[in-house]
Formats: structure tokens, C-alpha cells, sequence
């Protein structure tokens, strides 16, 4: 490769340098941070949930910020509502909720 080529090349690889670093910065969709950003607070709600005195006090805080516990709820699959899934959706919520019903009446 010539110093030319080299050269040549530097703006391109230095915007896409600067786009990607954007994008992992900013958590853009679709970027692994995100991804991991979204395991990772996937992860703290349920901690939270597991402890029902730590969710009194979470569910405190969260009185204040309505629009960031939207964003929550929207992260914690555990949260949805049977109104805003999809029928299909519903199905198997029911079939699941059935299914758990069983086992608590066999166990005990």
C-alpha cells in the first residue's frame, strides 16, 4: 500500500471511526452497549423484583419519574400486562399462567 492509498483512505476510516464510537456512546439500537445496557438493567429489575422490600422503595422513587418507569416496564417482561401483548401473545400467557397453575395444585 502506497502512502497515497494510505492517505486517501484516512477520512473514511476515521468517519466511520468517529459514527461507530457515536453510536456505542449515545447506545444507538442495535450496537452491542445497548445490548448489554439492556441485559444488564433486564437483570436489575428482576434483582429488585426477587426483594420485595427493595421494590417498595424502588417502587417509591419511581413515583417521581413516570416517564423513566414507562421505559422500565417496557424492559421487564415480567411487567407486561395482558392488555398490551398481541392474541397470540395472550395464548401463551395463558397456557403459561395454566401450566404454573397445575404445578402449584401438584405440589401442594
Amino acid at each position: 500500500m502506497s502512502i497515497a492509498t494510505a492517505l486517501r483512505a484516512t477520512p473514511y476510516r476515521l468517519r466511520r471511526l468517529v459514527r461507530g464510537g457515536w453510536g456505542w456512546i449515545t447506545l444507538r439500537p442495535g450496537t452491542r452497549p445497548r445490548r448489554m445496557a439492556r441485559r444488564t438493567a433486564g437483570s436489575a429489575i428482576a434483582f429488585v423484583l426477587d426483594r420485595p422490600a427493595l421494590a417498595r422503595a424502588a417502587q417509591a422513587v419511581l413515583r417521581f419519574t413516570p416517564t423513566f418507569k414507562a421505559h422500565l416496564r417496557n424492559l421487564n417482561p415480567r411487567s407486561v400486562t395482558a392488555r398490551e401483548l398481541s392474541r397470540h401473545g395472550r395464548e401463551i400467557r395463558a397456557m403459561l399462567l395454566r401450566a404454573e397453575r397445575r404445578r402449584a395444585r401438584r405440589a401442594g
